[in-house]
């Protein structure tokens, strides 16, 4: 347990991602940390930062895990060793979950916070205008990028159950875009062509990576139990994420949308996997009142200012 007005120390899982290395330099500012432990190697920005090479998925992973959090003396054990945008070939996501855990487990540490998405809602026809953290977790199986972190999340909830001692924090985040970032909504816009479904308009929420370190940051501060929905303000019709970007795009029917984009996964053509289709067609907007209300966040950025940066 930490002691009232003592200086924390973190380890972070995945300081090298674009999203680590901006917690990383907040960490890095923050007097009140005394230690950051870089498990991905990232590193080091400054005095305080400590380098450790570890691969995440390696069976030793979980023993080496627990010999850093222990010999750091860490309180605050930060997750965000995943991956940001689909991928063609699974890059081990939910291993590397599983092996911080197990470590996690040896020397629990007084708080754990994980990186997840809102998209793991799911868009469907009967999605709520909002959606709330407690709601059922609904989003394509069939797409490794979305499913990984739905069983994360499920091996992070029965870590919660067995360490009471732990306050366990799930940030889900809107997908997260920015100059440095990568996410779902980067890979589809950087496509040269960008494809829409013909009758459909969904909205789309987004939030700009400096909000996201931000709201890691403030989860680092303020340990609060829960799932919390991290996105920035308003939600963009699909079709003005298309003229923002200037890029050129094709409307399709729904299954020749599908095809199409089967044959060019497939052959690693399209960044845009067709399992993905529905957040083509339905919106999945996450209610922000809870971060704003408990953890005390507000994005600086609306979703249009976000995908304007």
């Amino acid at each position: 347990m930490v002691k009232q007005g003592a200086r924390r120390r973190v380890a972070l899982a995945g300081a090298a991602s674009f999203l680590g290395r901006r917690l990383l330099g907040l960490l890095e500012e923050d007097g009140g940390i005394a230690r950051v432990a870089a498990l991905d190697g990232a590193g080091p920005v400054d005095f305080k930062t400590r380098a450790y090479q570890i691969d995440l998925g390696a069976l030793s992973a979980s023993e080496r895990v627990s010999e850093i959090l222990g010999a750091e003396r860490i309180d605050t054990l930060v997750h965000l060793a995943f991956s940001a945008a689909p991928r063609a070939h699974p890059d081990g996501e939910l291993e590397r979950t599983k092996r911080l855990l197990a470590g996690a487990r040896e020397t629990p540490p007084d708080t754990l916070i994980v990186w997840s998405h809102t998209w793991l809602y799911g868009a469907s026809a009967d999605n709520p205008a909002l959606a709330v953290e407690d709601q059922p977790l609904r989003a394509p199986r069939d797409e490794p990028f979305l499913s990984n972190k739905i069983a994360a999340e499920t091996e992070v909830a029965r870590y919660a159950a067995e360490h009471p001692e732990t306050t366990v924090m799930v940030l889900r985040t809107a997908p997260i875009v920015g100059p440095s970032s990568e996410s779902i909504v980067t890979r589809y816009l950087a496509q040269r062509m960008l494809v829409t479904l013909v009758g459909f308009d969904p909205l789309w929420q987004l939030l700009h990576e400096a909000d996201a370190a931000f709201a890691f940051k403030l989860a680092v501060d303020r340990p609060i139990a829960g799932s919390f929905n991290i996105a920035g303000a308003g939600a963009l019709p699909l079709s003005r994420v298309v003229r923002l970007s200037t890029k050129p795009h094709v409307s399709l029917f729904h299954p020749l949308a599908r095809a199409a984009l089967a044959r060019l996964w497939a052959h690693e053509r399209s960044a845009w996997p067709p399992a993905l289709l529905p957040y083509l067609r339905y919106s999945c907007v996450a209610d922000r009142q809870r971060a704003t209300d408990v953890l005390g966040f507000e994005a600086a950025c609306s979703s249009e200012e976000a995908l304007s940066s």
